[in-house]
């Protein structure tokens, strides 16, 4: 993955790997700018025992960390304050929460869960079944 400015010129940077995996996927903003969190990508493809997790990366000191308790999900967004995370269990079979601060998920539901979106204030998330 790759952090390059919409104005050109430098050539773009790439964030490093999480190590055992291969790539990133699903990055998205923290509400103020300073990380970007993802998630990492098992080979050959994402399955439901697979080891991958959710990452975070600082852009202010330039460090990867992987969020406790991730193992397993991936497809994270964060709500507008910054502190939940949505997240999708590999096998697609439900939607999660990740509470930034106290390093805790908790799974919401089973039901298969498609383009997850937060409401504006935090409160709720929105999804599409399969």
């Amino acid at each position: 993955m790759f952090i390059v400015s919409s104005e050109g010129g430098e050539p773009p940077e790439q964030i490093p790997a999480a190590p055992g995996e291969v790539g990133e996927i699903d990055p998205d903003w923290s509400p103020d700018g300073s990380s970007l969190t993802f998630a990492g990508a098992p080979p050959p493809i994402v399955t439901a025992n697979a080891t991958n997790g959710i990452h975070d990366f600082d852009l202010r000191i330039h460090k990867v960390s992987t969020l406790l308790g991730s193992e397993g999900f991936f497809g994270a967004r964060r709500s507008s304050v910054g502190r939940y995370l949505s997240l999708v269990p590999n096998d697609f079979a439900g939607v999660g929460v990740y509470d930034v601060r106290l390093e805790k998920r908790l799974l919401l539901t089973k039901v298969r869960a498609h383009w997850r979106a937060w409401s504006h204030d935090g409160h709720y998330i929105y999804f599409q079944d399969s």
